[in-house]
């Protein structure tokens, strides 16, 4: 049996229910949310403040596979038209396995962190569990110490006369 029993359970090991359950929430918020430059998405925002500009662009995202979205209403109210469309199913397969590979490999870090954290908890506590042993001793040699010089002061002075 090993001398390290933990406080707590900390677990290092790949969880696929867990790793599944953060990947089906991402995903949940992916298709909920239109791509930026920092995000990905599978709502995609077209939006332009000529008319004519944006009927081409409607045009072309249909004609590129993309569909309206059916939570969000084209709006026209000057001086902006947009309307969201949704992207194609092979466009967001591949959002999506980016976005496994993603959460995967932050997932793993995360569990290599923890797994980091735990064996430094541990180091902590020998170190304190020695360093507590390592007091006792020195009280328990200081104490002898005491009674043997107690011991010998007393051989060498005699008894302790009456007041």
């Amino acid at each position: 049996m090993s001398k390290y029993t933990s406080k707590q359970t900390i677990r290092h090991l790949f969880d696929a229910s867990e790793f599944q359950q953060r990947l089906d929430n991402e995903i949940m918020f992916y298709k909920s949310r239109d791509a930026t430059a920092r995000q990905r998405g599978a709502l995609v925002k077209v939006s332009h403040s000529n008319a004519t500009w944006f009927l081409n662009e409607v045009a072309e995202k249909a004609l590129a596979g993309y569909v309206l979205s059916d939570t969000s209403p084209i709006l026209t109210t000057y001086p902006e038209f947009s309307a969201f469309y949704v992207k194609p199913e092979e466009l967001q397969a591949q959002d999506i396995a980016a976005i496994k590979g993603e959460i995967e490999s932050n997932y793993r870090a995360e569990l290599q962190a923890a797994y980091d954290a735990h064996v430094e908890q541990l180091i902590q506590e020998d170190i304190a569990r020695a360093e507590r042993a390592e007091i006792k001793r020195a009280d328990v040699a200081r104490q002898k110490l005491i009674e043997s010089s107690r011991a010998a002061a007393i051989a060498a002075l005699g008894q302790r006369p009456d007041a």
